[in-house]
């Protein structure tokens, strides 16, 4: 099993609060991984550790190691852009840049590697058609994306981190703010991507990470309780904890 992503021990703290502590996992090339917990649990902050955007936070300490590749992106020097193309990341709320349709696909590809105009275009164009956008924008590309529904305005953020060739994906509960339509859309986008990527996915839709995932963890209190295929941790839960969040007992 070839990995993309590798945590060994890791730990967050904020100020003198323990928010993650010894979190090992493991991340296999072409997956869906869905981290499942109850609210406050550290769901958010692991995801942003593994691109380290936990960095941002003042008083922040991030322990252990984040392997991209088998490298440590901490201990590496490898520059924030650099890592951050390659570790791509979507939000709970779909979030365009000010500017055209075309312009947010385009942005990283700008900042990255500057292709010609020919070349530009092109690769807008099929990280548009990836996410099955291109039949709904292909005239409206110099329109303002906020124009955009919520629905199409994810799945222009997903084109935008795509553009640039990530080789991980990091999803925060990317159809949380979107209409059962829009959220199907999206569960069937993840299915077809993990071909080509690497996906992480917080979602507080156990159904969602039953669903669309090969492999779910579960947090609590900012620990791992549980890992493992996503087929047998539903169906056969090892702990306790993880069986009462399931089944709905506690959320």
């Amino acid at each position: 099993m070839t990995l993309a992503l590798q945590t060994i021990e890791l730990g967050l703290k904020v100020a003198k609060r323990t928010v993650l502590e010894g979190i090992s996992l493991d991340f296999p090339t072409g997956s869906v991984t869905a981290v499942i917990g109850p609210s406050g649990c550290g769901k958010t902050s692991f995801l942003r550790c593994l691109n380290r955007l936990t960095e941002l936070w003042p008083q922040v300490t991030q322990l252990g190691q984040v392997l991209l590749g088998g490298v440590d992106v901490q201990r590496s020097g490898m520059p924030y852009p650099e890592l951050r193309r390659r570790v791509g990341m979507v939000f709970q709320r779909p979030n365009p840049f000010p500017g055209t349709v075309y312009d947010n696909v385009a942005y990283g590809l700008r900042l990255h590697q500057r292709p010609g105009r020919s070349e530009l275009d092109d690769r807008v164009e099929a990280a548009i058609q990836r996410v099955g956008l291109w039949a709904e924008v292909r005239d409206r590309l110099d329109e303002d994306a906020l124009a955009l529904s919520l629905g199409q305005q994810q799945r222009l953020v997903i084109a935008r981190a795509l553009a640039v060739e990530p080789e991980v994906l990091l999803l925060d509960e990317p159809s949380s703010a979107l209409d059962p339509i829009s959220t199907l859309r999206i569960e069937a986008l993840i299915t077809e991507l993990k071909n080509r990527y690497t996906l992480i996915l917080v979602t507080h839709n156990v159904q969602q990470a039953a669903r669309v995932a090969d492999y779910t963890a579960f947090l609590y209190g900012g620990q791992l309780l549980e890992h493992a295929e996503s087929v047998r941790l539903f169906t056969n839960p090892q702990r306790q904890e993880t069986e009462d969040y399931i089944t709905g007992r506690y959320g």
